[in-house]
């Protein structure tokens, strides 16, 4: 990479090198292994609660990562029997060269990735519906606010209470709306990830997915 493509990325990424960490970096099903591990120091069984996973299972995939040079130990905690050690991600943030994925094009490395998650995502969904409801289905409309755009969504989106929305929205934008929307997006998606954690409770992982494209 130049000077100036490294710099347009977050302080101490680390760029991957290793074909085989790639593949793991750029697996939607696997990636969430690390995700408790990055920029903090964590035990095994505080990841495993995290991630609702038997801990197992954690302790393998923590043992893949230490091997692809993604994880390291930071220190073990002596007590009695067998010493707890922590872990923490070897860099606060991975960069993986589109030229080591496995990916032909660009367009096929999107596709794949964003199968798998709307997969996740689509049956998140379906959960919270529970049982569908009477005339379930979905609505079709232009946009009644102003007449413009085609808006499709599900009908009815759940019980009344339940924080649950799919919409797809296809209208005109000029560019600097456009720019305007996707600022306005990010800083929503950014103030509520930037929430205090949760006590035990009625807390709840939620899948948040936003997107925006010109068609």
């Amino acid at each position: 990479m130049t000077e100036a493509e490294l710099s347009s990325l977050p302080p101490g990424t680390q760029v991957i090198t290793r074909a085989d960490a790639a593949a793991f970096l750029t697996d939607p099903d696997r990636q969430l292994y690390l995700a408790p591990f990055l920029q903090r120091e964590v035990t095994l069984s505080a990841a495993a609660r995290e991630l609702a996973l038997p801990l197992g299972r954690v302790h393998y995939w923590a043992g893949r990562l230490v091997q692809l040079d993604l994880l390291r130990v930071t220190r073990a905690a002596p007590r009695a029997g067998r010493a707890v050690r922590h872990y923490t991600a070897t860099a606060p943030a991975f960069f993986v060269p589109f030229a080591l994925t496995a990916a032909e094009t660009v367009a096929a490395q999107i596709t794949h990735d964003q199968e798998v998650r709307q997969r996740h995502l689509s049956a998140a969904h379906a959960r919270a519906l529970g049982q569908l409801p009477p005339g379930h289905g979905q609505l079709i409309e232009r946009m009644p606010e102003t007449d413009e755009g085609l808006r499709i969504r599900s009908v009815p989106e759940g019980a009344p209470g339940t924080p649950l929305l799919s919409t797809w929205l296809e209208r005109p934008y000029r560019h600097a709306d456009a720019l305007a929307l996707r600022a306005d997006l990010d800083a929503l998606a950014k103030r509520y990830a930037a929430l205090p954690e949760p006590d035990e409770g009625d807390a709840r992982t939620y899948c948040l997915r936003l997107a925006l494209a010109p068609m």
